[in-house]
């Protein structure tokens, strides 16, 4: 690749030196006092080989564009994708909506819906409250399709964490409402909420007994493997 680029510059490069010499001898014998004599013959010579240098010069350089855009364009395309973290999974013209919520749905507790398991640090860390009022939500969801840590992950998408996070009265409700959305066979499903101005991470697993929660404070020091295909839920983000 690095070849390619040289080759490209030199063949430019020599082009427009070629095209500057023919340059200076064709006004060189245009003076009144130039030191060196041309035949005519000579001095056409000249002349087609100026006008084949500047045919050549805007060859080269028109070559030069189209070479440095097929090298860079793949290049920044798969930078682009070696960077991603995250594929969305629900298309833009698919709703995935949560009703307006009072809010007064807590996960610690809720038996009914999460039925096998319940982490008690929602308890212990306490997360165990009423979350605010929300005003109807659409979702996306997205896929993890590479490994990352949690800060890797939310930031992938926002890096204003407060745009990503969803309330626990709206996980519970997703949950009900949504359940197809969610990871299926044991893997997790990843939510964002905030609570006492600190960001945790609610993972929800699907199991043939029902549901299980479990919650990670954000700055948890694991890397979370893409071979999982873990799902993430945030609030749609409007442009």
């Amino acid at each position: 690749m690095e070849n390619l680029k040289k080759i490209a510059n030199r063949s430019l490069i020599s082009s427009i030196v070629i095209n500057a010499l023919l340059t200076m001898a064709l006004l060189c014998l245009a003076s009144d006092e130039h030191p060196i004599i041309f035949s005519n013959s000579e001095l056409k010579i000249c002349a087609g080989l100026l006008i084949l240098s500047l045919l050549l010069s805007i060859f080269a350089l028109a070559f030069y564009k189209n070479l440095m855009a097929l090298i860079l364009e793949p290049i920044a395309t798969n930078k682009s994708s070696d960077s991603s973290v995250l594929n969305r999974l629900s298309s833009s013209g698919e709703k995935i909506m949560l009703e307006a919520n009072d809010g007064k749905s807590k996960i610690y507790g809720n038996g009914k819906i999460f039925k096998l398991y319940i982490d008690d640090d929602f308890k212990n860390w306490g997360l165990n409250k009423n979350s605010q009022t929300t005003a109807e939500t659409l979702v996306d969801v997205y896929e993890i399709i590479k490994d990352a840590k949690f800060a890797e992950i939310f930031t992938s998408l926002n890096c204003d964490l407060n745009k990503l996070v969803m309330t626990q009265a709206q996980i519970v409700r997703f949950c009900e409402k949504h359940p197809t959305w969610l990871r299926q066979d044991g893997n997790a499903t990843l939510f964002l909420i905030k609570e006492n101005d600190e960001y945790f991470v609610v993972l929800v697993f699907v199991y043939a007994g029902g549901l299980y929660v479990r919650v990670y404070r954000f700055d948890f020091d694991r890397v979370w493997h893409a071979a999982c295909r873990l799902r993430v839920v945030f609030p749609q983000l409007i442009a």
